[in-house]
């Protein structure tokens, strides 16, 4: 009984991780890069609790903000010798087995949350455990101050955990430069998604990643209809689109494209006046 009881308690102390998860996670970034920027705002490389998977997820993102496709072929020659890699199995195969292993990549979002929820555990874990060795052996640094320490690592992790990744304004600053040098090397050229509104993409030389942008009118000003332009051109250069209205079903926003690619009124085609 008593091995029993000393089993569950090594296995309970175990630092959580979920090795599927990162895997599952890299391999849709891989096959399309897009997954990438749904959960780069709030994973970070140290989230993972492979190294070398966070290695990875970092040389992902940076060939991604200078513009380039990742995927096992750029990567090799970055991880070809990599003996961490190559513990996992194959070395720089191991970048073209995660690719062709994945499923789909609409779960990147809650393969990231898995993730970082496994990150905070260890936190916590770790924070626990600094506390209980200082309770138990180091009687010069006072129990008060022990306790504060731990409150304070439990409510940076608390409000990491409530805001999302704390980076430094060193870790923007790289962000802003690649996208300076990204825009500097495409001057006459869009470095977001276009709208297909010459003058628009203009001013902000294409839709870009992270921006918030609202379309702001009286009722019945064209709003809804801009929003679906946008939406149909990006869609038409290849760009993946998302689009939500509570005022239009779905065969009503298809009728909208449709009327706006045969230049027909919607009222027209409803009625076969075609």
């Amino acid at each position: 009984m008593t091995t029993d009881i000393q089993e569950r308690e090594a296995v309970a102390i175990m630092p959580p991780s979920n090795v599927e998860a990162e895997q599952a996670l890299l391999a849709a970034i891989l096959v399309n890069n897009a997954a990438f920027h749904r959960v780069s705002d709030t994973l970070r490389s140290e989230h993972f609790a492979l190294g070398v998977h966070g290695r990875m997820f970092d040389a992902i993102g940076k060939m991604i903000a200078a513009g380039s496709t990742a995927n096992p072929v750029t990567l090799k020659q970055l991880f070809e010798h990599d003996e961490a890699l190559a513990e996992l199995g194959g070395g720089a195969q191991y970048l073209s087995n995660l690719a062709a292993s994945v499923v789909t990549i609409i779960n990147s979002a809650d393969y990231a949350r898995t993730i970082r929820d496994c990150w905070q555990r260890r936190q916590v874990m770790e924070l626990a455990q600094e506390a209980i060795e200082a309770a138990a052996v180091d009687f010069e640094e006072g129990s008060g101050a022990i306790l504060d320490k731990l409150e304070t690592g439990l409510a940076k992790l608390h409000e990491i955990a409530r805001g999302g990744s704390v980076r430094s304004l060193g870790e923007w600053g790289e962000d802003a430069i690649a996208a300076a040098d990204r825009a500097y090397k495409h001057r006459g050229q869009l470095t977001g998604v276009p709208s297909g509104l010459v003058d628009l993409d203009r001013l902000t030389g294409g839709l870009q990643d992270s921006d918030l942008i609202y379309l702001a009118a009286r009722p019945s000003m064209g709003k809804s209809a801009l929003a679906g332009t946008i939406a149909l051109n990006a869609a038409l250069q290849g760009h993946p689109v998302y689009l939500s209205s509570p005022e239009m079903s779905g065969a009503q926003v298809a009728l909208r494209a449709l009327s706006m690619r045969t230049r027909l009124s919607s009222q027209r085609i409803r009625s076969g006046q075609i």
